[in-house]
């Protein structure tokens, strides 16, 4: 059977003040190889459910998955390379986009991958099975953040829609080869019954 999914990532620093979650249209820890594996292990066959900035920062439609955009405007919107999205809905809400990405590929996961208010929509509401999320940690350099960011979560914010879902799993990965990112934990949360 297929679930619902939340999956996305946060980047942590010293301050912990707010969660980095986006920096000028990409992700704010740059290219780290270990976190791009996890997201696509996590969203392979599936449909991406998206906000329209996400869907325009990424580079090109993710191979082996159906995207799925929400759009105020409902205007065409393209990636980076110029793919358009598999479907566009405009109006009717996160909860009805669901249920018909769910009836028109019942035997694909549905995963929600941003931006951030749609994703505290359905973390809060609990629309979603899982929330899977993979926590990104800096190398710290003269007491500065290690990760510039315009979009971010507030740690309250963050904390209120997780802990409506219990942990179930998580993994540690040190990072070695990566000079902006010294470890990466993937967290796992299931809806409470």
């Amino acid at each position: 059977m297929s679930k619902v999914k939340a999956v996305f990532a946060v980047g942590h620093d010293m301050y912990e003040v707010d969660y980095a979650f986006g920096y000028e249209q990409g992700l704010p820890w740059g290219h780290c190889k270990e976190d791009l594996q996890n997201f696509k292990a996590e969203t392979a066959n599936s449909v991406l459910i998206m906000g329209a900035n996400t869907f325009t920062s990424l580079p090109g439609k993710l191979p082996g998955r159906v995207h799925c955009v929400l759009s105020a405007s409902g205007q065409r919107l393209v990636t980076k390379n110029g793919n358009t999205a598999d479907y566009i809905i405009h109006g009717g809400g996160l909860s009805a986009a669901i249920d018909v990405m769910k009836a028109t590929h019942p035997d694909r996961d549905v995963c929600l991958i941003g931006g951030k208010w749609l994703l505290l929509q359905a973390i809060n509401n609990t629309l979603v099975d899982e929330v899977v999320v993979t926590h990104i940690y800096g190398h710290h350099a003269y007491n500065a953040p290690a990760f510039k960011r315009d979009v971010s979560f507030t740690v309250p914010e963050f904390c209120e829609a997780v802990l409506k879902y219990e942990l179930t799993d998580f993994k540690i990965q040190q990072i070695e080869s990566n000079e902006r990112v010294r470890k990466i934990i993937v967290d796992r949360h299931t809806k409470k019954a």
